[in-house]
């Protein structure tokens, strides 16, 4: 996270399942870099910028994910359901 290994309490944090848990408050700068490498090939790794917002509001979200590889753009959506 932001180049701390694990993360830190102000960026949040990933366990060692891989699994991001967002600060307690929104960082400023709201944006933070989660990187990762491969445990079983060191020459793999991959990164994304993850921007934290305040927390949702119950109900139904529809949310878009876009990664880009060079000039290769893949998008998906999904439905997110929050209780």
């Amino acid at each position: 996270m932001n180049g701390a290994t694990g993360g830190s309490p102000a960026a949040g944090t990933v366990d060692n399942t891989g699994l991001y848990t967002a600060p307690n408050t929104v960082p400023s700068p709201a944006a933070v870099t989660v990187s990762a490498i491969s445990q079983a090939d060191i020459s793999k790794s991959g990164s994304a910028t993850v921007t934290i917002q305040a927390p949702t509001p119950s109900g139904t979200f529809n949310v878009t994910i876009t990664a880009t590889v060079g000039s290769v753009v893949q998008s998906t959506t999904a439905t997110l359901v929050v209780n």
